[in-house]
């Protein structure tokens, strides 16, 4: 069973995505966090959040250990400014600061589209929270998440879970 749910979750983050015609897209200018990009969207700077993914305090160990920064620096080794992002939103497109909600693909060298949302909570880059109404992806980040904590990757090469 656990393996064919780690297919599942590699199958759905892996899956061409099928947009409609009018598909949002957005080029990233700088990764302000793992869970913050800066973009630009319909030709306005804006700051897009990737749903379900959080980032969790420094740690406050002075560089023995995860950071935000090293965390950032995992997400800057995914994608890098330039890169055209095709964005799918979910029930709600803002949060309360009026930033940008999405779930946001990029192409693979293969192009195949990949969830940089769950990439980022697959290699452990982040932590995941379900935050209605935007859970479309919970179950997939609650797996993406789990097996980066049991296959010890990134911040989770640092607890002792």
């Amino acid at each position: 069973m656990k393996k064919i749910l780690t297919a599942f979750a590699v199958f759905l983050s892996v899956a061409p995505a099928v947009f409609a015609d009018t598909a949002a897209t957005a080029t990233i200018i700088e990764v302000v966090d793992a869970g913050t990009l800066r973009v630009d969207y319909n030709g306005i700077e804006e700051r897009l959040r990737l749903i379900g993914v959080v980032v969790p305090a420094d740690t406050g160990n002075n560089g023995d250990g995860w950071s935000p920064q090293k965390a950032s620096d995992g997400v800057r080794s995914l994608v890098s400014p330039g890169t055209v992002l095709t964005l799918e939103f979910d029930l709600e497109q803002r949060d309360m600061q009026n930033n940008l909600e999405a779930y946001a693909y990029m192409q693979d060298n293969r192009n195949m589209n990949i969830m940089l949302n769950n990439a980022v909570l697959y290699w452990g880059f982040a932590n995941t929270k379900a935050e209605p109404p935007n859970i479309k992806y919970a179950p997939l980040f609650n797996h993406s998440c789990q097996d980066a904590m049991m296959h010890s990757r990134g911040l989770w090469q640092y607890t002792t879970n």
